[in-house]
């Protein structure tokens, strides 16, 4: 089981996932690789959440050393934010 607490209890509740409904981490960065995206080094994968809604975060460098943010839907594989060049 995944447990996403929020920083804040009283603005958002708390909600969970168990680990077999949803993408593992390799199926996430296997989803950024289809994306043609140019990366060089990751630098992270960690559970997050955009607006209520599970998500990996992976955070990677470019070949010009630029920071870059891809947030994948934990539930269905959807990308969920991309920050470019950072």
């Amino acid at each position: 089981m995944y447990f996403w607490i929020p920083d804040r209890l009283k603005k958002a509740p708390y909600f969970e996932r168990a680990a077999n409904k949803g993408l593992t981490k390799e199926q996430a960065l296997q989803k950024l690789s289809g994306k043609g995206l140019d990366v060089q080094k990751i630098i992270s994968v960690r559970l997050g959440a955009i607006q209520g809604n599970p998500v990996w975060e992976i955070t990677f460098l470019n070949s010009k050393h630029k920071y870059n943010y891809v947030s994948i839907s934990f539930d269905n594989g959807k990308e969920a934010q991309r920050i470019l060049n950072v």
